[in-house]
């Protein structure tokens, strides 16, 4: 292989692996014995989705048992998912 093909192989691979993280959803399973984190207003589930990403909330909607927290950090609107209780 090329090292060109390697480098944007690599680009690729990475961009999609930052790409997915911010659909995780913040909920109850998370495996490593941490606390968990249910929102129980859009207030609630805009102050959880700050602690994990930074930026600037735009909107947060509720939709089948999730917060869909819309978020802006320099200058790319990301998402964060938020269990609902």
């Amino acid at each position: 292989m090329k090292p060109t093909a390697l480098i944007w192989l690599l680009l690729i691979l990475s961009a999609t692996a930052l790409a997915d993280h911010h659909k995780k959803p913040i909920g109850p399973m998370n495996g490593a014995g941490k606390a968990l984190h249910f929102a129980t207003t859009p207030q609630h589930a805009a102050a959880l989705a700050k602690q994990r990403q930074p930026g600037k909330v735009l909107s947060v909607k509720r939709n089948n048992g999730f917060y869909k927290v819309k978020m802006l950090h320099e200058g790319k609107v990301r998402y964060v998912t938020v269990k609902a209780k």
